[in-house]
């Protein structure tokens, strides 16, 4: 009776590449988990002339952003599942701060994410802002939809639409190689003055590539690791203020990663604001034919 959903199952395993959980003994991860508090909670605001109560749904939230993006999902469980790919997100509140004399709130929330064959859970944070709670996590979660999402999907493609892809050999002790794929995601770029181009030879600002190669000794291991492997880049300058950096692996800090990315955020901002955030993925990779 349920032959036909044992085949789509197989044959769905057999067209996504498939990596298990990333090796955590790479020095400077220390996994501490999703802090999330769950999906639903209450919060309230008060200003000089009125407060107010507000109970949002993350599920509900998320799967209308994906909605008003153009993707198909369904609610079941707890979870937002895009039945076209097979992909599990889990929306989670972690804390908010409100704003001065009540004009909204700072909103910060997870997602958590995993595929059945392809990948393992791991998270991402969204931080957002606006007038409302609501709001503000329905531009978190857009902005997660615009840039991480395509970046999760591309992962379950032999052939990358949107990303950029890199594909390295590494050998194994019976003499075979084995091989790590990375999806350099789409980088959201924001800056207050265009910057010179010659620091990142020629390549046009925020370009997908540069803090990749910035970054490839921090990366290096990463690659050479087996497991599936979601690398947040996020790097703020605003002189005179000290440059900030933000480097999270699976969701989890990982302090080498923010040094080394605070110095390639040194050099390449200029007396002027400038805003980069960069999601990578990095993945086993097998359905790469044998060399002929």
């Amino acid at each position: 009776m349920f032959g036909w959903f044992k085949n789509w199952r197989a044959g769905l395993q057999r067209r996504v590449p498939s990596s298990g959980h990333l090796d955590w003994g790479i020095p400077g991860i220390i996994p501490s988990g999703n802090p999330s508090t769950g999906a639903k909670f209450k919060v309230a605001f008060s200003s000089e002339t009125h407060s107010w109560e507000e109970e949002p749904d993350l599920t509900s939230e998320l799967a209308k952003c994906l909605t008003d993006h153009g993707h198909l999902s369904l609610v079941l469980d707890g979870y937002v599942t895009l039945p076209s790919c097979g992909l599990r997100l889990k929306p989670g509140f972690v804390n908010h701060t409100p704003l001065d004399d009540g004009q909204g709130t700072n909103s910060v929330t997870t997602i958590e994410i995993s595929h059945t064959f392809a990948f393992p859970p791991v998270f991402e944070y969204q931080h957002a802002q606006a007038d409302t709670m609501r709001k503000a996590v329905q531009h978190g979660f857009s902005d997660w939809i615009k840039f991480d999402l395509p970046v999760f999907l591309d992962s379950l493609r032999i052939k990358p639409e949107r990303c950029t892809c890199i594909e390295s050999p590494y050998p194994m002790q019976d003499g075979r190689k084995r091989w790590r794929r990375v999806l350099l995601g789409p980088t959201k770029f924001t800056t207050s003055a265009p910057p010179d181009t010659s620091v990142n030879s020629g390549h046009p600002p925020g370009c997908d590539c540069c803090l990749f190669t910035d970054l490839f000794h921090i990366m290096n291991p990463l690659m050479e690791a087996t497991g599936f492997c979601a690398v947040r880049l996020v790097t703020v300058s605003d002189p005179p203020e000290e440059a900030a950096t933000d480097f999270r692996i699976n969701g989890e800090d990982f302090m080498a990663g923010a040094v080394a990315l605070l110095e390639s955020a040194q050099k390449r901002s200029g007396a002027h604001f400038e805003f980069r955030r960069q999601l990578i993925l990095i993945q086993d990779w097998y359905d790469r034919p044998e060399d002929g």
